[in-house]
């Protein structure tokens, strides 16, 4: 009986429903750069890593801010002067700017936070403060704990869809 699993699998139609969310992915992200294809398939620690390596160029080479190692584990960088975190997204489910940042925590000593957005061929950056954060991600009647429920207290994410979050600012604003 176990010898016919993966024949029985592969007849199956979860198999053409991998094939067509894979496919359809792939499809969407084809005329991106490979870079951006590899990055995509790392695993969310490396990620992120990747992510501060790239706002932290964009910052410093487009933006001419200064930017320094972080002075502990609870920020990514500072930046002119702002303990800064930093959150990077693809957009999710083959729609162009369809980000939702994940892992926003509140209780980490951050002032800033900038937001990656990444599309195909596109790349955004936003920037907000941990004051905005506590007014429209954190309280609870917002439903943005990533765990815990709906009374989470640690993690929160926040979304794109449908369109940027007012409290954003542009980097003309830093």
């Amino acid at each position: 009986m176990n010898d016919n699993l993966l024949s029985h699998f592969l007849q199956s139609p979860i198999v053409n429903n991998i094939y067509k969310q894979y496919t359809d992915k792939r499809d969407f992200w084809n005329s991106s750069d490979i870079s951006l294809r590899y990055l995509m398939s790392m695993p969310p620690r490396s990620k992120g890593k990747y992510f501060e390596q790239i706002v932290q160029n964009l910052c410093s080479t487009i933006y001419n801010l200064e930017v320094k190692p972080p002075k502990n584990s609870n920020h990514d960088r500072i930046i002119s002067s702002y303990t800064t975190e930093i959150k990077g997204s693809f957009t999710w489910d083959n729609k162009k700017s369809n980000w939702t940042w994940e892992q926003i925590r509140k209780n980490q000593d951050y002032e800033r936070i900038i937001f990656l957005g990444i599309n195909p061929n596109e790349m955004f950056m936003w920037w907000t403060t941990k004051e905005d954060l506590e007014l429209w991600v954190f309280p609870s009647e917002f439903g943005k704990a990533q765990h815990g429920g709906k009374n989470g207290k640690e993690t929160f994410w926040e979304k794109s869809k449908p369109e940027i979050p007012n409290y954003f600012r542009t980097f003309d604003t830093w």
